[in-house]
């Protein structure tokens, strides 16, 4: 199962709740201190990348 979610709270609560939560973004330090004590794995990607929908998406995989 996948999801794209656009939030950070809704990131944090899945990532509590179990769910494997991965973001993506330009810069790892900009990724809310809450989201990686909630274990949320930052990707970085290219500024000109088209997987990059928008700072703020957050991609999620419960395939698991």
């Amino acid at each position: 199962m996948r999801a794209v979610i656009l939030g950070g709270a809704t990131a944090e609560r899945l990532a509590r709740a179990g769910w494997a939560v991965d973001v993506t973004g330009r810069s790892p330090g900009l990724m809310p201190d809450e989201l990686a004590e909630a274990g949320v794995r930052f990707h970085r990607k290219a500024v000109h990348s088209p997987v990059v929908i928008s700072s703020r998406a957050v991609y999620v995989d419960a395939s698991d």
